[in-house]
Order: structure tokens, then sequence, then C-alpha cells
């Protein structure tokens, strides 16, 4: 059990570090499209019992891919996904991508936002309460 927690702590630390490129075919380096990441996704939907190393990694690579577009989208501390559990992420961003295969030829990064934004909106701030312009 401590080896399963151990590997996943260093899956999930290698997926903010390496999680937006994979490497293709041929060799060469690629960003993260929406197919790759619903591949990993599936390793996040498994049972931790029934899983492999390699599905301990790729849980890792998504939870981390996941964590990492809305960290690197420094978000507002009053917005309402800042409260929000890292496995509560990753499920509004599995359940997202599960339900629009069509977009998944589109960035990783994009999906995710639009997971998040479309589960967490964000009301205009009214005009009343807007800074005034520097004019």
């Amino acid at each position: 059990m401590a080896r399963r927690i151990f590997l996943m702590f260093v899956f999930l630390m290698v997926g903010f570090v390496f999680g937006a490129v994979a490497m293709s075919e041929t060799g060469r380096l690629i960003y993260f499209d929406g197919t790759i990441i619903a591949e990993r996704m599936k390793a996040y939907e498994k049972d931790a019992s029934n899983m492999n190393d390699q599905d301990f990694y790729n849980n890792g690579v998504f939870t981390g891919y996941v964590v990492g577009v809305i960290d690197a989208n420094r978000l507002n501390p009053k917005h309402p996904v800042a409260g929000a559990k890292v496995n509560e992420l990753c499920a509004i961003v599995a359940k997202y991508l599960k339900n629009n295969p069509e977009k998944w030829h589109l960035s990783g990064a994009v999906l995710v936002a639009e997971a998040i934004n479309e589960a967490f909106p964000v009301k205009p701030i009214p005009k009343s309460e807007q800074p005034p312009s520097k004019q």
C-alpha cells in the first residue's frame, strides 16, 4: 500500500513536469490534445486496487495536467474554483471529456479550461463595482 501511494506521488509529480508534452510514434515531442488526455483519464477512473504501474503513471499525468492548467491560469482567489478539491476538478474534466469526444482534437489545455469554466461560471462584475478606467 505504501509503495502504491509513493508511486502515485511520483507519477503525480511527473505529470506536473511532463504533463504538457508526449512523445509521438516518430519520436517527436507533441503537445497533449484531447485524445491523449482522454487516454490518461481512463486510468484516473480505475479503482486503485486494480491499477498497475502504468495506470498509476497515467493517473498522475491526468491529475497533474488538470491541476497544472488551472494553476497556469492564475485564477483570482475569489473564483469559485479556488475552493475545489483536486479530485472534484479531475472528475469535472473527465465528465466533460466523455461528453464531448468531438472536441478531442483540440488542445488539452483548452478542454480543461472549457470544462472548468462550464462547471464554475464566473459572473461578470457589475459596472458599479468595477474600478475606474485610466484614460
